[in-house]
């Protein structure tokens, strides 16, 4: 992507099956049975993402260790306050999913790219890195004031990607 998304949009990778970064359960027919259903055997902390099929689209959330909830307790507020525990473990999810994959257009729909790097590896490779010296000719603009001994090496990956949009 070469753009930065206001809240609302989607990105769109087209001929998704085809990319590198794709996984075998976009680019194969999808068959149920050859995956693992959840059981009380399988912990959470194995899951990286979870995927819903419905319609001919596919719908991915990636799982983040913080929004596991295990053996936990708290309280409902409902018509009335009760206390509740519970022994399994929870896993929360967003309101809507990370990417949504419509089989028939093969196409993948993502908000943040960032999100999916977990579910299809390699898919960072979309991102757009400030080289060296883009990154070097920024932080010595007028419009911007470093101290000490800071240089275009202290510049992490996310505020390259973000210096490769502002300088296109």
């Amino acid at each position: 992507p070469k753009s930065v998304l206001d809240e609302e949009e989607w990105y769109k990778i087209s001929n998704f099956s085809s990319q590198n970064f794709s996984i075998p359960l976009v680019k194969e027919k999808f068959n149920s049975t050859k995956y693992k259903e959840y059981t009380e055997k399988l912990h959470t902390n194995d899951i990286d993402y979870i995927v819903v099929v419905q319609n001919n689209e596919m719908y991915f959330q990636r799982v983040i260790k913080q929004n596991i909830i295990n053996e936990k307790s708290w309280l409902h507020f409902g018509e009335t306050v009760t206390f509740q525990s519970n022994n399994n473990s929870l896993i929360l999810i967003n309101s809507y999913p990370d990417a949504i994959y419509k089989i028939t257009d093969d196409c993948l729909s993502f908000r943040k790219l960032s999100s999916l790097t977990r579910i299809f590896p390699g898919i960072n490779m979309l991102f757009k890195e400030a080289t060296e010296e883009v990154v070097g000719s920024f932080i010595n603009s007028e419009v911007i004031q470093t101290e000490g001994e800071f240089c275009a090496a202290n510049v992490g990956i996310a505020n390259r990607k973000t210096i490769a949009l502002i300088m296109e």
